[in-house]
């Protein structure tokens, strides 16, 4: 196997992993524990594949965009599943979902006005925000394994309006951005 298909292979492993995450989170009474070693590896995937892409000269357009997918597929999965066991408000699945939309389609803006920029363009806020989706699904099983019921829903309202409050953030950044970017363009 040649650099770039080991490189996409390891991205591309996240995939099971999500499948195994969001079944050990249905199917196993106690979840936290194997799901803490699958989200322990899904992010180890995630770090390593863009280190060996760099390590290797195999980065690539079609690698960034693979890695954000399989970013998206294990946030809004185990996101999902988490809601339909009643232990994630509604409304941060759509928080998850617009902030996916918004990020890709500012970055094809950002892109189209800059041919070499990235395929995909972040800000400090946004950063924030994508680790704090990452770390929704663990987080919110170890609040639930260690609170008790009533502590354990106001924990996950906090965190949960506190990240859409930061995805809010981002976006009014990245869209501002993208305003002042087209205005100058304009000019």
């Amino acid at each position: 196997m040649d650099a770039k298909n080991s490189t996409f292979a390891v991205t591309l492993s996240r995939v099971p992993l999500t499948v195994t995450f969001c079944a050990t989170q249905i199917f196993v009474d106690r979840p936290l524990l194997p799901c803490a070693a699958l989200f322990a590896t899904v992010a180890a995937t995630d770090f390593l594949d863009g280190r060996i892409a760099r390590r290797r000269g195999v980065q690539s357009d079609a690698g960034a965009v693979l890695d954000v997918v399989c970013d998206f597929f294990f946030i809004a999965s185990a996101c999902f599943v988490l809601w339909l066991q009643g232990l994630l408000p509604w409304w941060i699945l759509a928080t998850i979902a617009l902030k996916f939309s918004e990020f890709w389609s500012t970055s094809a803006l950002f892109r189209r006005r800059d041919r070499r920029k990235p395929v995909f363009v972040s800000d400090p806020v946004g950063r924030a925000v994508a680790a704090l989706f990452y770390l929704l699904p663990i987080s919110t099983l170890a609040f639930r394994a260690v609170l008790s019921d009533s502590v354990f829903e106001a924990a996950v309202v906090v965190s949960s309006a506190s990240t859409t409050m930061l995805a809010l953030a981002s976006s009014m950044f990245r869209l501002s951005s993208s305003i002042r970017r087209k205005e100058d363009v304009n000019e």
